[in-house]
């Protein structure tokens, strides 16, 4: 009896840790107009996923800060872990993208895995996040959710946003490409 108990503890214990820190994001707008926030680990089936037109389709927030760049270049970061599952499935089309926009010198990019501290997106291994990385990360997303998104440090988006959905990496890839577009054209802007 005493060993079935604990194997239950085990279980519960091993899934609140699990849960705890990978989770979806949504925000909704009440009849009201006031933003709410709604989390789950479930994908919102009533988004449509933006066309092939790379459009931004606005699933990022907004948080007034100014574009930040290095060396004139904007900067994008996805912050993960290799136990979430939403992390895994949205790493290869954000490390595409990001790649392909890095390789042609338009942005700066960044996915670090909190747990192992690697930069993905580099042939070497990291073994740690740089402070102002990490403050990045903890500025605004005090709870520590992954998948994380902070693209120019102006827009962010915890969760991920097409998961669930039919097409959802290539809407995903549309979305990402599109806000990328986006911030370009507020750089050059500004």
């Amino acid at each position: 009896m005493k060993s079935y108990l604990f194997f239950i503890f085990v279980l519960l214990a091993i899934s609140i840790v699990f849960f705890s820190g990978c989770t979806q994001t949504y925000l909704a707008e009440n009849s009201t107009g006031n933003t709410t926030i709604n989390t789950t680990t479930d994908t919102n089936p009533s988004i449509e996923a933006p066309t092939k037109n790379y459009t931004y389709a606005g699933s990022f927030d907004d948080n007034g800060k100014e574009i930040c760049t290095i060396d004139g270049k904007p900067v994008i970061r996805l912050y993960s872990t290799t136990w979430c599952p939403h992390c895994q499935w949205i790493k290869s089309t954000f490390d595409k993208v990001a790649k392909e926009y890095a390789a042609a010198g338009k942005i700066v990019a960044y996915h670090w895995e909190m747990d192992t501290k690697d930069n993905t997106l580099t042939d070497t291994v990291e073994t740690s996040i740089p402070a102002e990385e990490s403050q990045y990360f903890s500025e605004g997303n005090p709870n520590g959710y992954v998948p994380y998104f902070v693209f120019g440090c102006k827009y962010i988006r915890t969760g991920n946003k097409y998961e669930g959905l039919t097409g959802g990496l290539e809407a995903e890839e549309s979305e990402f490409r599109g806000l990328i577009e986006k911030i370009l054209d507020e750089t050059k802007t500004s």
